[in-house]
């Protein structure tokens, strides 16, 4: 597989934009209620990706497991990516 353009990308409407404001997506603005929420859950994806690295890295890693720091790093990763990927500013803790 590929690699994908590297994030972060930002929403904009129903366009997605990289870092250098390239557009990376277009979403259709058909009119069923989805579009702001498509579009927030692309912008998102390489976030969510790199948190589901490092979820399966901590699950996998016994040792970083117990560390405290680890542990708050990949909550707030998790917090930051559900939270850009739902538009929900407020994901609780």
């Amino acid at each position: 597989m590929s690699n994908h353009t590297p994030g972060p990308w930002e929403k904009c409407q129903n366009l997605v934009f990289d870092k250098n404001d390239t557009l990376i997506a277009n979403v259709s603005r058909k009119q069923d209620g989805y579009v702001q929420a498509n579009a927030c859950l692309i912008a998102a994806a390489p976030e969510l990706l790199h948190t589901c690295k490092m979820a399966l890295h901590w699950a996998e890693n016994e040792t970083m497991a117990h560390l405290e720091d680890g542990r708050a790093r990949l909550a707030n990763a998790c917090r930051e990516a559900i939270s850009k990927a739902t538009g929900d500013v407020d994901v609780s803790q």
